[in-house]
């Protein structure tokens, strides 16, 4: 096999596109895979891109199920004024802006592909893009997307810089081209607005959330990543919004009807933010906040590496990774200490569910709870709107519980297979509350929030203390507890 250097550009054509692919003979479970945009990065082995139209006439639309580049991959084939350019990021992802925006990060770097033939024996040429190719090595890198997910399944593109090498990655020869034609592929790639928080309805209790962008109708103008995925719009509707000012019998109909309740402002907004404050100075020792940066705001670190600050739930903590002082151990101790006890105790909680439940002076608040950090880009918790019944809930919990507590990990997968359905977001803001029955069940979106702030929230569970209930939950949160 050669690779012979293409030094006359020129004659390729201004407006010619090309749809991409892996190049890695030696990498026998990767090799000629499709490489789609999603969600700014190019994914090796996604089944088609993330795009969206901005035209009224929804007929004069590209078609949008490809991804192609111009023929040195500086650019997508995106028909949106002022076009979408590609960079190579100090991080190593390959990414390109929104539709309307010039941002990159500082450090980036425009251009660098280069072209080549790879001529083998008894086999026509194809053509791929090598990335610096002049220091004896194509640079380029498949990456895992997200913990757990294998390479081979799918992962991301990324590109030698200077602070990323390719560590925890499989090397990548090249980049195949071919010829897709002159004609734009895609409006835009992403979504609109794709780098805003992404939330879905989690336990009990949302300790702090980004408000989203606007609403129209039940869909949002957002994407929302899941472990496997992007929510489509049929997949997706809007939690039902109530207020503490309701009479109380309105609010109990409405819980017994839709399985939840989403209460806008039940906690004071300070009472929360002091809870958030206290947390992430309480954990700021691990290292896993940005140095300099204020405890209340839960800046993520970007030099960290994500998998060893997996969220509860998540994803599994190593042996390794439980030991004094670490992150670990200081989640787990976090359970127990005063200002999450005094906070998870709030006389507005007990107040509300011994209102809601009429069980009086028998509330009780159980001793185990979640208190659940999603530090940006790792897995989110795994798994559908409550539209079950009862007894349908607690058939699926039954038959599908995995056993590491899942019914499953990928929402979009658990969907498709229990016969559809949709997840329920919201615009949560810092003192929201959602209450839901115990069988209904509940998942959680990859963090893609653009300035690295982690999320956090808290799950707990209230029973009737006059009244046999599981004594599981009777002593604090350990990572080891199995439950």
């Amino acid at each position: 096999m050669r690779l012979l250097p293409l030094l006359f550009l020129a004659i390729v054509a201004v407006n010619a596109y090309y749809t991409l692919s892996v190049y890695a003979p030696s990498l026998p479970q990767i090799h000629s895979r499709i490489i789609n945009a999603r969600n700014k990065a190019f994914i090796i082995g996604a089944t088609k891109p993330s795009t969206f139209c901005g035209l009224d006439n929804a007929t004069e639309c590209p078609d949008g199920t490809s991804t192609q580049v111009d023929g040195n991959m500086t650019g997508l084939a995106a028909a949106v004024p002022g076009g979408q350019f590609i960079f190579v990021a100090p991080d190593g992802i390959i990414s390109y802006p929104p539709a309307h925006s010039a941002l990159r990060p500082p450090g980036s770097q425009m251009g660098g592909f280069q072209r080549a033939h790879v001529i083998s024996e008894c086999k026509m040429p194809i053509t791929i893009l090598m990335w610096s190719p002049e220091n004896a090595s194509p640079g380029l890198w498949a990456c895992p997307t997200a913990r757990n997910v294998p390479v081979r399944k799918e992962a991301v593109l990324k590109a030698t810089t200077s602070t990323f090498t390719g560590s925890g990655c499989l090397t990548v020869e090249g980049i195949e081209i071919q010829t897709a034609g002159d004609k734009f592929a895609a409006w835009a790639y992403t979504c609109p607005d794709s780098t805003s928080d992404w939330v879905v309805s989690r336990r009990t209790l949302t300790v702090f959330g980004k408000k989203l962008r606007s609403v129209v109708g039940d869909i949002f103008h957002v994407c929302y990543l899941v472990n496997d995925g992007i929510l489509e719009s049929s997949m997706i509707g809007k939690l039902k919004q109530s207020y503490p000012s309701e009479p109380i019998e309105h609010l109990r109909a409405r819980y017994e009807k839709d399985g939840y309740l989403f209460m806008k402002g039940l906690l004071p907004r300070s009472d929360v933010l002091g809870c958030r404050e206290a947390y992430f100075r309480f954990l700021s020792p691990s290292g896993v906040l940005q140095p300099n940066s204020a405890p209340v705001d839960g800046i993520f670190d970007p030099d960290n590496k994500d998998f060893n600050y997996p969220s509860i739930g998540a994803g599994p903590f190593g042996k390794e990774q439980i030991n004094p002082g670490s992150f670990a151990s200081l989640v787990e101790k976090a359970h127990t200490e005063d200002f999450y006890l005094e906070f998870s105790r709030h006389p507005a909680l007990r107040d509300f569910v011994s209102a809601l439940k009429g069980w009086g002076d028998n509330t009780k608040l159980l001793p185990r709870s979640l208190l659940r950090n999603n530090t940006p880009h790792n897995n989110a918790i795994g798994a559908r709107e409550g539209g079950m019944s009862e007894e349908e809930r607690i058939d699926a919990f039954n038959k599908n519980m995995m056993s590491n507590g899942f019914l499953e990990l990928g929402p979009i997968k658990f969907l498709q297979d229990n016969g559809g359905g949709r997840w329920l977001l919201t615009e949560y803001e810092a003192g929201d509350v959602v209450f839901h029955k115990p069988h209904m069940i509940h998942a959680s979106t990859i963090n893609k929030d653009p300035e690295n702030r982690i999320r956090l929230g808290t799950d707990l569970r209230f029973v009737d203390s006059s009244r046999p209930h599981d004594t599981r939950w009777s002593a604090p949160f350990r990572l080891d507890d199995g439950l």
